[in-house]
């Protein structure tokens, strides 16, 4: 007989995500244009399989953020730009309603 499951064995509730990703840089809070459920469909991703995922994934904000918050993206230092990219990452899953490994 299988053991009885224990509350470490249960995933926490996902958290419900915005799906408009904003983030804040030099004290300032940027807004994307669109929400990321919008744009990142099943069909989205079929569409552009072959794409490296670099290039998917800038394909995806390119599609949601908006001329001004790209501007404010594009001048950020690599390391800024990337905590940013994370948190999006992050965002993303969360708007799957999935994470790493599912």
């Amino acid at each position: 007989m299988a053991e009885p499951r224990k509350p470490q064995d249960h995933k926490k509730k996902a958290e419900k995500v915005d799906p408009v990703f904003s983030f804040e840089h030099d004290g300032e809070t940027y807004t994307f244009e669109r929400a990321t459920d919008e744009v990142l469909t099943p069909g989205f991703v079929r569409k552009n399989r072959d794409t490296d995922m670099a290039d998917l994934a800038y394909l995806l904000i390119e599609s949601v953020a908006g001329e001004d918050v790209l501007e404010v993206l594009d001048n950020m230092t690599f390391k800024e730009h990337g905590k940013v990219l994370k948190r999006y990452q992050d965002h993303i899953l969360g708007t799957m309603g999935a994470e790493l490994g599912e």
